[in-house]
């Protein structure tokens, strides 16, 4: 229904879309795996809040994370 009847069914995919498929796949695993520790390390929550009582401690935190990574991406003088 999606396609209008059109496509063929069973889909399949070619080897190559498979292969790039899969490395996205690790790159973006690799990312949430990043995230889930950064929100582990500041207390967030993956709705992106903090309990009130952890709030400055989780900003501080935060923030130093924040400088860490500005820190390794870029020179001082590029990052604005």
């Amino acid at each position: 229904m999606l396609t209008g009847g059109g496509a063929p069914y069973p889909v399949v995919f070619g080897a190559e879309d498979v292969h790039e498929t899969m490395k996205l796949n690790a790159v973006q695993g690799g990312a949430d795996e990043a995230l889930e520790a950064c929100r582990n390390i500041t207390g967030f929550r993956p709705e992106s809040w903090v309990p009130t009582n952890h709030y400055e401690e989780a900003m501080s935190r935060n923030k130093h994370l924040k400088a860490g990574a500005l820190a390794a991406v870029a020179p001082a003088d590029e990052r604005g």
